[in-house]
């Protein structure tokens, strides 16, 4: 199935997460493909740690899992990341 939606790389430049929010994480880059069925998912984010080594995290590492379902459940930054991969 063809898709409107191609994949890019949304930033959450200031991002507290919702459901631990002691958590605020910046400038993290959200790697976003899109699947078979033309429907968007996070693939991956990074960040850079305190020395600039880019972290990155993926399904399976809780801090990505965390993020994720809080991302997910955002419905206006779920728009957001839709509009920009129809730009893409």
């Amino acid at each position: 199935m063809k898709s409107d939606l191609n994949p890019t790389v949304y930033v959450l430049d200031e991002y507290e997460i919702p459901s631990c929010p002691s958590i605020m994480l910046l400038d993290v880059s959200l790697d976003i493909e899109i699947d078979t069925l033309g429907f968007w998912y996070i693939d991956e984010l990074r960040m850079l740690d305190s020395n600039g080594k880019v972290l990155c995290f993926k399904q399976g590492d809780w801090l990505f899992d965390l993020l994720v379902a809080d991302v997910y459940k955002d419905e206006k930054l779920c728009d957001l990341i839709n509009e920009q991969c129809l730009e893409a």
